[in-house]
């Protein structure tokens, strides 16, 4: 399953306690990229993405979602999970890394165009 893979690089960094932190951590992140999204953006975004993210999860952990800067997302959530900010932008890369890499492979490059330049950079880098 695709979605193991994700668990597992995610779960394998120094920070993540375990599989379950490491769950709740990409829905967390991939859920705050497709709430830059507009809906139908974010519905294709979330089409390739192996279960169990799909986009009624991520969008549900964004209800109230505002306008943040890439920096703010750092921020919110390193508090979130309780990590350092380098940390927070490691699991960020490491969760698009592997998704551009390891299980999506050429369906990734069009997620750029479906977000504002500062967020598309986040995935550039990874």
């Amino acid at each position: 399953m695709d979605y193991q893979i994700l668990l597992q690089k995610v779960a394998a960094l120094d920070f993540v306690p375990d599989e379950k932190k490491a769950d709740a951590m990409i829905k967390s992140v991939l859920g705050h990229f497709a709430g830059r999204m507009i809906e139908d953006h974010a519905m294709k975004f979330t089409a390739d993405l192996p279960e169990p993210l799909d986009y009624e999860t991520l969008r549900g952990h964004q209800i109230n979602v505002t306008a943040i800067s890439p920096d703010q997302y750092i921020t919110d959530l390193s508090k979130q999970f309780d990590i350092r900010n380098d940390q927070a932008e490691t699991l960020t890369r490491t969760i698009f890394h592997t998704l551009k890499k390891d299980i999506l492979k050429e369906k990734s490059s069009f997620w750029q165009e479906y977000l504002p330049e500062e967020w598309a950079e986040l995935i550039k880098e990874a």
